[in-house]
């Protein structure tokens, strides 16, 4: 029996019902998992913590909220890797010529 159109081979969905959406809503309080930010109903979308590809399933447990761009940014990388692309980085300051000890300059 083929796979229904909403669902892969592995029995992963493309689409979650409504119930999905204000259930992880309910327990992110409406931030993206990967970038922190508020997600809202015209940019969600639902991810698998560990993807289908890697043998994650539809369990609630294994689903997160993210926004579509962070979705789709982080394609089938883990959710550290995609964590550490999204997030800013930071410039670290330069240092005169001098001596050092730790962040204290001697001369």
């Amino acid at each position: 029996m083929p796979a229904k159109k909403s669902q892969q081979a592995n029995g992963c969905r493309h689409r979650f019902p409504e119930k999905y959406y204000e259930a992880l809503f309910a327990i992110q309080k409406s931030a993206c998992a990967l970038c922190g930010k508020r997600v809202t109903k015209n940019t969600r979308s639902i991810d698998h913590k560990i993807p289908c590809s890697k043998g994650g399933s539809d369990r609630l447990t294994n689903l997160q909220l993210v926004h579509r761009g962070c979705n789709s940014s982080k394609g089938t990388s883990s959710q550290a890797a995609a964590k550490k692309r999204l997030q800013p980085k930071r410039k670290t300051p330069k240092r005169q010529a001098g001596t050092y000890i730790g962040n204290i300059r001697l001369t």
